[in-house]
């Protein structure tokens, strides 16, 4: 069985193993914030090159084996959000949370929405676009190119 198809049985059991903590309206909102906030932080690690950040109030780790990507608060030591990318449905996915997780609330999403631009400029700083390059296939001046017609 490959890790992926494991993962997927694996979720599909712990939600209906969770579905009596969470109800279906507290579910569907930890799914939305998941999707967010798992794709804002899977590209800020990514740009950043780490499998590991701690921050004032929460504590990011990727885990490579798993493919599961973890928000913990510092606090509690709890996590608010797991999740792995699904590439079949190209969106992340939240795994249940252990009883007593706080879960990610509206101000993580927000907090988390708010550091888009900042990962936006960490992207194009990390990955340049070559306009130089692009530019030494054009002709210096005009009148050379339409010499050489």
């Amino acid at each position: 069985m490959s890790l992926l198809k494991y993962i997927n049985e694996l979720t599909d059991y712990l939600y209906q193993l969770n579905l009596k903590a969470m109800d279906a309206k507290e579910l569907d909102i930890y799914k939305e914030r998941t999707l967010i906030v798992g794709e804002i932080l899977g590209a800020y690690m990514h740009v950043r090159d780490t499998d590991y950040i701690e921050a004032e109030y929460s504590i990011a780790s990727w885990d490579q084996k798993t493919g599961t990507l973890t928000l913990t608060d510092k606090e509690t030591g709890l996590p608010k959000m797991m999740a792995f990318y699904s590439k079949k449905e190209d969106k992340w996915i939240g795994l249940p949370l252990p009883p007593g997780s706080p879960g990610l609330t509206e101000l993580d999403v927000t907090n988390f929405q708010n550091l888009l631009p900042q990962i936006e400029q960490e992207i194009i700083q990390k990955y340049p676009l070559d306009t130089k390059e692009s530019s030494n296939n054009e002709p210096e001046n005009s009148n050379d190119f339409d010499n050489s017609l």
